[in-house]
């Protein structure tokens, strides 16, 4: 009787230990839209809820006496840990210290994805980021039709060039904003072949539906592209993978369904606004390569004064829209070499993943690839190493390759240190 006893205590505790990393990830990843909503003493909603997910880590790791790292991402962690030191000390040098604590609260959800978390159920994770893409959507949508008031701290897109406008939603910023519609898609496509019945099914293309409008109505041609781009990849991985069937269905005909929808939006849309948008593709070279370029010139121009931390960016007269280009200024020649390295890591497993795997965890790392790849396009054209979006992006990609890297059913007991 002692022993069952002992036995259900310890069944609730493994329990209740599951609730709170499932509800800890919810929270994070449903929080980032909100991360521009101001509480006390200027702290966001976004970095309060980092702040109680760290406590909850603590208690996991002191309660429990087990810390879910999985060793074979040894390699990233270090590479992440080392990047963070080197942006620590570029910033010190630059005097610009408060940078350090606000940049630990951004990458914060990649951290407890890497060395907290446990790869249980994917929908832990992925509905509560859908719901919060939703909302971020949604809000888009209610300003373009005057029906939601702008925020404080949002702001809409406008062009010299042209009378359009570019709507986001919660996030003032295009680029973390596109970040996060492509992490959204990503996520419809998950749960699209995950869902056990049509009506979530249904459910998930109508979310799809959504994110694409949103997508369009952003007038950001960089998020245009990665979208175009993540659709475009997972259709190819897809049609050249012809034996993997999933419900006597090949996947291009959803991949080429979205395509269409993409298409059909843009007429929608844009049907009383068609000689606008002809004008924003017309003009791309003026109204924002040429822009780009500037900056990016004006940025390499300051290269012979860099040290290993930098060169002083107050020297710009301009933000630089590329990632790498920025922390090449910014930070130095080591930080860029580690963040190149950090993204190659992760590469590397997905493109493992896709070769090794087969059936549905193949589909899930070809939709972790593309939106990877997807993303990669907006960070070059977007100073986005710093993003919320864009952390929150990569703690997600890092939870899909632990799951798909956990051994399916053995019998064996799970190992959480090397799954």
């Amino acid at each position: 009787m002692k022993n069952q006893n002992m036995s259900n205590v310890s069944i609730n505790n493994k329990n209740t230990e599951e609730n709170l990393r499932k509800l800890s990830i919810a929270l994070l990843l449903f929080s980032v839209p909100l991360q521009s909503f101001t509480l006390i003493f200027g702290v966001s909603v976004y970095e309060i809820v980092s702040l109680l997910v760290f406590i909850i880590s603590i208690f996991l790791v002191f309660n429990y006496q087990e810390v879910t790292f999985w060793r074979k991402h040894l390699t990233t962690l270090l590479l992440f840990l080392l990047f963070t030191i080197f942006y620590s000390l570029s910033k010190i040098a630059h005097e610009e210290i408060l940078n350090i604590i606000q940049f630990l609260f951004w990458s914060f959800s990649f951290l407890y994805a890497l060395i907290i978390y446990r790869p249980l159920a994917l929908n832990a994770f992925l509905w509560p980021v859908l719901w919060g893409v939703v909302i971020m959507v949604t809000v888009a949508v209610g300003h373009q039709f005057d029906i939601i008031p702008l925020f404080d701290f949002e702001r809409i897109a406008t062009f010299r060039e042209s009378n359009y406008k570019g709507f986001t939603g919660l996030i003032s910023s295009r680029g973390a904003y596109g970040i996060w519609l492509i992490t959204g898609l990503m996520s419809t496509f998950l749960l699209f072949f995950l869902a056990n019945s049509k009506a979530k099914k249904i459910l998930t293309i109508a979310i799809a539906f959504l994110i694409i409008y949103g997508v369009v109505i952003t007038f950001s041609r960089s998020t245009w592209v990665a979208a175009i781009i993540f659709i475009l990849v997972f259709s190819f991985f897809k049609i050249f993978t012809r034996n993997v069937v999933l419900s006597g269905e090949r996947f291009p005909l959803f991949a080429i369904a979205i395509t269409m929808s993409f298409a059909i939006f843009i007429v929608l849309i844009f049907s009383g606004l068609i000689g606008n948008l002809i004008e924003a593709v017309v003009n791309i070279r003026k109204s924002s390569v040429d822009i780009r370029l500037t900056t990016y010139l004006e940025g390499l121009s300051i290269i012979k004064d860099l040290n290993l931390l930098g060169a002083d960016a107050s020297k710009l007269q301009r933000v630089i829209h590329n990632a790498y280009i920025a922390i090449l200024v910014e930070l130095g020649y080591p930080a860029l070499v580690l963040f190149i390295l950090l993204n190659l890591s992760i590469a590397y497993w997905l493109v493992k993943c896709i070769l090794r795997l087969s059936s549905m965890r193949r589909t899930i790392a070809i939709i972790a690839f593309s939106g990877f790849l997807a993303v990669q396009v907006e960070l070059n054209l977007f100073r986005g190493y710093e993003s919320i979006t864009y952390w929150a992006f990569l703690s997600q990609i890092v939870i899909l390759l632990r799951y798909l890297r956990t051994p399916i059913a053995t019998g064996k007991k799970y190992n959480l240190v090397n799954p």
